[in-house]
């Protein structure tokens, strides 16, 4: 049951990515959209610019998802 949860959150989370990932090429930033390649740099660059990526509700949707992540890794671990 845990493993079909760390699923789901994982691909929750592939799905932000990708959403920054655009909203950060549709702002014509290039570079940092290369850059965003890592999901890391998408992230904290999301948080930084998410008035104008306009990616409020994205970011923190994907911050849930990866407080959850983290607890979810623990909660696996210690079986």
């Amino acid at each position: 049951m845990l493993l079909v949860l760390a699923v789901v959150i994982a691909l929750g989370s592939l799905a932000c990515w990708i959403i920054v990932l655009v909203k950060i090429f549709q702002s014509g930033n290039i570079l940092m959209g290369v850059l965003g390649l890592c999901p890391l740099v998408a992230f904290i660059y999301g948080w930084v610019k998410n008035d104008e990526l306009d990616a409020q509700k994205v970011m923190l949707i994907w911050t849930v998802l990866f407080v959850a992540n983290l607890f979810l890794r623990f909660a696996l671990a210690s079986q």
